[in-house]
């Protein structure tokens, strides 16, 4: 230990004469210093930044160990009285227990809110959870609806259905192989002269009633050619069905010979009538105009009505 006296000592003169200095300031100032040094190394140990409050008050606790609470557990402590149960289907307020708060499930079938929009008649599942039935997005041969907030959307019809009155409530309410609604909405087939109408697959087809054909392949003027059939058709003017005595036939005459050709289809005269003799008649004159002869006075020849004329 330093012990300070009173009692003056006298310093070497190392350059220059008399230097004294006390003995007693001399051992005061050494103490200061030794004391100084002892006193903060005791307050290093003692102060500590992270636990001085802060400019508004607060203290930061985040370097103090221990266990973190679940912010999802299902056991809260008692502070709030426990009247904050995790969810729709816990009874409220719950029990303290040992400090922690516990809520008992509500009984299954009690109604509650799931939050989601596309989903109705929510109820409690008995053991803390909230379930509902998903909205019915199902159509009438229709597929791929789906429920976006609550609102069903997205179908598509089957093939051979269509939504012909746009309310997709009734799903997809139309076939579409009918005359009305042919391959589309609202696309009816045309009638057409003698053929009747069919819709199959989505198309338009038609079928020649006898004896008529389509000898054009054009569906637009229908079935134009009656064919096989007598007194249809003359040499010089076509289709002629009050005074014709030829028959009508698809394609081309097969000999020039008291034929006429019209395009898609050909007129023939029979083959074995002839122009009358003098002072004679007959019904049809084919070997000309393919028309009825007018009556002449004479005596009746070959009597050819009703006569097919064949190729």
């Amino acid at each position: 230990m330093f012990i300070c006296g009173t009692k003056k000592m006298k310093k070497r003169n190392y350059s220059k004469p008399g230097f004294w200095v006390s003995g007693w300031a001399l051992c005061l100032s050494a103490m200061f210093l030794l004391l100084c040094s002892c006193a903060s190394g005791a307050a290093d140990e003692r102060w500590d930044a992270s636990t001085q409050p802060e400019a508004d008050g607060s203290v930061d606790s985040s370097h103090i160990d221990g266990p973190e609470a679940d912010p999802d557990s299902e056991i809260q402590d008692c502070s709030d009285g426990c009247n904050n149960p995790p969810g729709e289907c816990y009874l409220s307020p719950g029990n303290c227990v040992d400090g922690q708060c516990e809520y008992p499930f509500k009984a299954e079938g009690v109604s509650c809110n799931d939050e989601d929009p596309c989903t109705v008649s929510e109820v409690c599942d008995g053991n803390g959870a909230c379930i509902g039935e998903e909205i019915d997005c199902a159509r009438p041969n229709a597929e791929g609806g789906v429920c976006v907030d609550g609102a069903c959307q997205g179908w598509a019809c089957v093939n051979g259905w269509g939504d012909c009155n746009n309310n997709m409530d009734d799903g997809c309410e139309e076939r579409l192989d009918t005359l009305e609604h042919c391959g589309e909405c609202d696309y009816s087939c045309p009638s057409r002269p003698n053929a009747t109408v069919s819709c199959n697959s989505g198309n338009c087809d038609y079928e020649c009633q006898s004896p008529w054909e389509d000898c054009n392949n054009d569906m637009s003027d229908g079935c134009e050619i009656p064919t096989g059939e007598p007194n249809t058709c003359d040499l010089e003017n076509g289709l002629n069905s009050s005074q014709g005595c030829g028959t009508a036939y698809c394609g081309t005459a097969p000999t020039p010979e008291k034929t006429q050709n019209y395009g898609s289809w050909y007129c023939i005269a029979c083959a074995n009538c002839h122009e009358p003799e003098p002072g004679m008649w007959q019904w049809c004159n084919h070997g000309g105009t393919g028309r009825w002869y007018p009556a002449e006075s004479g005596t009746c020849a070959a009597h050819e009505e009703d006569v097919v004329c064949s190729p």
